[in-house]
């Protein structure tokens, strides 16, 4: 599908499976037009797409195309979706809010999606909301050691409590200790911080910092945490993300962080020239092994 072609013909180039042809047009009043033109009668399909903006557009495709998918024959979809729309709208919190994810899930498996492919979900538990089987793979430990190939660690940082399985993973890894910020969202990309605890101030003090998490979408969380950071004392600060959002006025809040290296992942097409000091990760590898793999048993 259009989103990121790059990554997806990486994945199937690796995993040795040929790419199908499909057509897309768009019709006068803004409708998109999808035809399968490669034969997968009887035939099980990959199908490669990711949640880039802008969002409705990357979902729609992909309902679209394995709906054409299922109406062309095929008997089995697999879906490679490195990055889920919606990911983050997975809880409600005040009645008459919607439970995004598990409809996005819903609709998937309405457009006849088997199976799915992801990576790093933000709430692991959501699997099952998805599609009738999901592989759910990390490419944690993949950012991690690209970190410490570049940077000593002495302390990661977990910008808030949804990110310290990530924190305590890392500082396993790069053999460093572990600290963790409170933090709560007050509205659509807007958060608050909670004070250090009476201990920070030692711990971070001329201390190399990596601070770590899931995705990074509009920044704010990096630059609230960074700058705790800088006025307990920290000497340096490195940024890791699995997912790379980039929303907003992203890259002026970035600015202000000051950090010597941002590590992400290429599951979402990403301006590198935009980002003098991104080192980035490709999941194409951890993806393309998980799709020969299931292949295999295909």
């Amino acid at each position: 599908t259009p989103a990121h072609r790059t990554l997806g013909r990486k994945v199937f180039e690796l995993a040795d499976i040929p790419v199908g042809r499909v057509s897309w047009s768009k019709f006068s009043d803004s409708e998109t037009h999808c035809v399968v033109e490669s034969d997968v009668k009887g035939l099980p399909v990959f199908v490669f797409q990711t949640g880039a903006q802008p969002m409705q557009e990357s979902l729609w495709d992909l309902i679209l195309l394995c709906d054409a998918l299922k109406h062309a024959g095929a008997r089995r979809v697999i879906v490679v979706l490195p990055f889920v729309p919606y990911r983050r709208q997975e809880k409600q919190t005040r009645p008459g809010e919607s439970l995004t994810l598990r409809l996005v899930g819903e609709l998937l498996q309405t457009a006849g999606v088997d199976e799915l492919i992801t990576v790093n979900l933000h709430r692991p538990q959501t699997v099952t909301w998805l599609a009738r089987q999901v592989y759910h793979l990390s490419v944690l430990d993949d950012v991690i050691r690209a970190v410490g190939k570049f940077h000593s660690i002495d302390v990661v940082c977990a910008p808030d409590n949804g990110a310290i399985p990530l924190a305590q993973t890392a500082a396993q890894e790069l053999g460093a200790s572990v600290m963790s910020v409170m933090k709560k969202r007050v509205g659509p990309n807007k958060v608050s911080f909670t004070p250090f605890h009476s201990g920070t101030n030692e711990q971070v003090r001329e201390k190399r910092i990596l601070i770590v998490d899931d995705e990074i979408d509009t920044g704010s969380t990096i630059l609230g945490v960074a700058r705790m950071l800088k006025a307990a004392g920290a000497a340096s600060i490195t940024v890791a993300a699995v997912h790379g959002v980039l929303s907003g006025k992203v890259e002026a809040t970035l600015k202000q962080v000051g950090y010597d290296r941002l590590f992400l992942t290429d599951t979402l097409p990403l301006k590198t020239s935009k980002w003098p000091r991104l080192k980035l990760v490709s999941v194409a590898p951890v993806l393309a092994e998980a799709v020969a793999r299931r292949a295999q048993w295909l």
